[in-house]
């Protein structure tokens, strides 16, 4: 595989030209992963039911859940491809929690999420509930 991509170098700091990758067995495709903006969170007996659609396209790795916490994303689970939900369970009653959806797609093949190489799409909408 040839990579490129940094172009020049001015006082220090680099110019970045897009990447292009060269695959001699394989075609590279590149699709933009969206997540359903339709996220919605319901309270439940110390835990919180997630219920989603789909977004497009289907991703080839998974879904990762994350909750928001003091502001930053904090990665609650990995889920299959095709779910539609997931309940976090063992919460704190009458805590308030706050969750997003990504898509990721596996770039090579492992079936194992790994930063850097694979591809996540932006989050979903928020959506909270407090834990009964």
């Amino acid at each position: 595989m040839n990579v490129t991509g940094i172009e020049s170098v001015i006082l220090g700091v680099p110019t970045v030209k897009p990447i292009a990758l060269a695959f001699p067995e394989h075609r590279l495709v590149v699709a933009r992963l969206t997540t359903d903006q339709s996220l919605t969170a319901a309270g439940g007996r110390r835990s919180v039911a997630l219920a989603w659609a789909a977004g497009g396209p289907a991703p080839t790795g998974g879904q990762r859940i994350y909750y928001v916490q003091a502001g930053k994303l904090q990665f609650r689970a990995g889920v299959a491809l095709d779910a539609l939900s997931f309940k976090d369970t063992g919460l704190s009653r009458g805590t308030q929690y706050t969750y997003v959806v990504t898509a990721w797609t596996d770039c090579n093949g492992n079936r194992a999420f790994d930063p850097g190489v694979d591809t996540e799409s932006p989050p979903s909408n928020e959506a909270t509930a407090t834990a009964q």
